[in-house]
């Protein structure tokens, strides 16, 4: 996935700056893709030298001056384009299940500590996309694609809870594991 896509993304509902990108990826898309503010400055600053976005410098007296970034019709060709592009269908990264992978090194209890904490961040993450969707959806104007995207990413995770769940039990029950 594109970092710079994402950004365009958020630049073609609004203007805004560095800041204010930052913290709009963190209320709206973190959950999906992860990024540190440092690079997304770096990704603004790449967008910006391809034409894909402009600024414009408001001076302020009392407080640091601003960039105000925008998206320009190439950045939004670009973002059509992306969108409109084959996802990657390699496997995404998930430390959890390298951990579950490589737990054959542990006993079975510590095995399942490995399964329980994960289940406990599954399960806390579906309580703040839940938040998080009561919030999109208390707004006049909510967007039914940002509404599918929690609805997506919640029933992943329920997916992986029951799953989890499952694979607990046959750990606890000290059965030779079979795959059902």
């Amino acid at each position: 996935m594109s970092l710079k896509a994402c950004i365009l993304g958020l630049l073609s509902l609004q203007n805004m700056t560095g800041y204010e990108l930052n913290k709009t990826f963190e209320s709206s898309i973190s959950y999906n893709w992860s990024s540190s503010r440092t690079q997304i400055y770096t990704a603004l600053r790449s967008l910006d030298k391809n034409g894909l976005v402009e600024s414009d410098l408001i001076v302020q007296h009392t407080k640091p001056n601003k960039k105000v970034y925008r998206i320009t019709s190439k950045g939004r060709n670009f973002l059509e384009e992306w969108l409109l592009s084959p996802t990657d269908s390699s496997f995404a990264k998930d430390e959890f299940l390298i951990r579950v992978f490589f737990a054959n090194h542990l006993d079975n209890n510590k095995a399942l500590l490995i399964l329980e904490q994960n289940l406990a961040s599954m399960e806390s993450q579906v309580q703040k996309l839940n938040e998080i969707r009561t919030e999109i959806t208390n707004q006049a104007s909510s967007d039914p694609f940002q509404l599918m995207t929690l609805d997506l990413r919640v029933a992943g995770l329920n997916g992986m809870i029951t799953e989890t769940r499952r694979q607990m039990k046959l750990l606890q029950s000290n059965s030779q594991y079979l795959s059902e």
